[in-house]
């Protein structure tokens, strides 16, 4: 069994003179990331995780050119996933799995929503 987390604060201040309204976009304050690789039985690998960011800056872009720029913040999140693993030979994996199982909605830049609930099923083949 392993587990790894990852927690990160990023502090930026920018001045621009020129713009005293702009703000640095795309980077939350703080970041996360935990995942746990449990294996109950030998070729049996369940991984559940867990991602989080707090709000971060972004440009509302439907404006008309003639208006000033204007920022809000997107908000933040927490996302849940688990995946599934199971060695059908020394060389072959197949794997189910979900991210965002939670459904919740959330946008990192303005007008690009991120997707919602995902399952997904993967074979991995080793030579």
């Amino acid at each position: 069994m392993g587990a790894f987390g990852g927690a990160e604060g990023i502090k930026r201040v920018l001045n621009y003179a020129a713009n005293p309204l702009f703000r640095p976009t795309g980077v939350p304050t703080h970041k996360g990331f935990a995942y746990l690789d449990w294996a109950p039985v030998e070729r049996l690998h369940i991984v559940p995780s867990v991602d989080l960011a707090s709000n971060r800056w972004t440009l509302f872009t439907a404006r008309p050119a003639s208006q000033p720029q204007l920022y809000y913040r997107t908000g933040a999140y927490v996302n849940a996933g688990l995946r599934i693993d199971y060695a059908i030979t020394d060389h072959v994996d197949i794997g189910i799995g979900g991210r965002n199982l939670f459904d919740d909605y959330y946008t990192l830049t303005d007008g690009f929503p991120e997707p919602g609930r995902t399952l997904f099923a993967s074979i991995r083949a080793r030579y």
